[in-house]
């Protein structure tokens, strides 16, 4: 067997070999991968000032309805590591929508900055000086 022989049959070995590492993942995942319909969110209801955590349609807007109260008024908290604010952003009302909305680019209300991340009170890393400021709940 020639030089380029042996690699052709090396090649289409190594070939099927894939094809077969294929077949076998396909079938025994079921399928393709499905992505999850409803997730869980930590935020703060404004209504009854209470942080909480709630699962919800992966596809619902904010407000998210409260698992303690009942009302639509959770919305997340931000975290801001310059002066290590937590807080929800002020909310704006718009024609679109019957519930008010914080900016699609929050920023902190303390110091301006427009880098924050999402308010996860379980990370270390996120231990806020003071209160968690929350805008006036409209009513």
């Amino acid at each position: 067997m020639t030089q380029s022989q042996r690699r052709l049959v090396l090649g289409a070995v190594g070939v099927g070999l894939l094809v077969l590492a294929v077949v076998l993942a396909t079938r025994r995942s079921g399928g393709p991968a499905r992505l999850p319909s409803r997730t869980l969110t930590h935020g703060v209801c404004l209504a009854c000032k209470q942080e909480v955590d709630v699962e919800r349609a992966v596809r619902s807007e904010v407000p998210f309805r409260c698992p303690q109260c009942g009302e639509r008024a959770v919305y997340r908290a931000f975290y801001c590591d310059k002066c290590r604010l937590a807080f929800v952003p002020d909310l704006h009302r718009n024609e679109f929508s019957e519930y008010p909305k914080p900016p699609a680019i929050p920023s902190c209300p303390k110091c301006g900055n427009a880098r924050v991340k999402l308010y996860d009170p379980k990370d270390p890393d996120q231990q806020p000086e003071g209160e968690l400021r929350l805008p006036p709940w409209p009513q």
